[in-house]
């Protein structure tokens, strides 16, 4: 049982806990699990269901954050049942797994950090995202391949930020932002509807499958291109 606890390793420190099934944030703080430093493990192999930080006005969040080389296994993780979570990777060789989570629908929230020559690794059973951040900055490795859906969700790309997003039809309610140069491939996007997108510093954004494109009711929605070099085509 470990309800509520956090965990941090640093300078090559390394901490298993095998045991570890469930786990449940709880809504009296953020909680943490961080490995820094190269060499620097926290591995739970067992853990299958989770619960992100919860709290009756959504302040509180489960940080799970790789640093400079440290590396974070959750390989078991299935289900993340309730609450928010934040993966963060930054800094080289930092590695964030959570290669078997299949069911995020529980979620209320749900942010993903990558920088650096970092990756957050991810498995094929991630098919559709909902109400998640995503911000990839320039070196940092996001693999979304066989994600067709990204729904009410942010994806912004930096520089050298590389994003497989070559699988995804539908980014409906969806802000895409692509700065410094940034590329992506939304080649076989036909769903776009109440989208944003926003291109700048020489970025170049390419929509050739969408045929028809409804703003919607919600909010304000924005075509932009900023910046010598910048483009967005549909």
């Amino acid at each position: 049982m470990a309800d509520g606890a956090s965990f941090t390793v640093s300078g090559g420190s390394q901490l298993v806990l095998p045991g570890l099934t469930n786990y449940v944030a709880g809504p009296e703080a953020d909680r943490t699990f961080r490995a820094e430093g190269a060499g620097s493990l926290l591995s739970l192999p067992s853990l299958t269901n989770a619960v992100g930080g919860t709290h009756q006005w959504d302040w509180y969040w489960l940080n799970v954050g790789a640093v400079n080389g440290g590396r974070i296994e959750l390989g078991s993780l299935q289900t993340i049942l309730d609450g928010q979570i934040r993966l963060s990777a930054a800094g080289s060789n930092s590695i964030v797994d959570v290669s078997h989570l299949a069911n995020t629908a529980g979620l209320k929230a749900m942010q993903i950090t990558v920088e650096n020559g970092s990756q957050v690794i991810r498995g094929p059973q991630w098919t559709a995202l909902e109400a998640v951040t995503m911000a990839v900055a320039p070196g940092g490795v996001l693999d979304l391949a066989g994600v067709t859906s990204l729904r009410r969700s942010s994806l912004s790309l930096a520089d050298t930020a590389w994003v497989d997003t070559s699988s995804m039809v539908d980014v409906r309610g969806s802000s895409i932002t692509l700065q410094r140069g940034a590329w992506l491939d939304l080649t076989n996007v036909v769903m776009a509807d109440g989208a944003s997108f926003t291109v700048s510093g020489g970025s170049q954004l390419v929509l050739p499958g969408l045929t028809n494109y409804v703003a919607g009711p919600e909010a304000d929605r924005t075509f932009r291109a900023e910046g010598a070099g910048s483009l967005l085509s549909l």
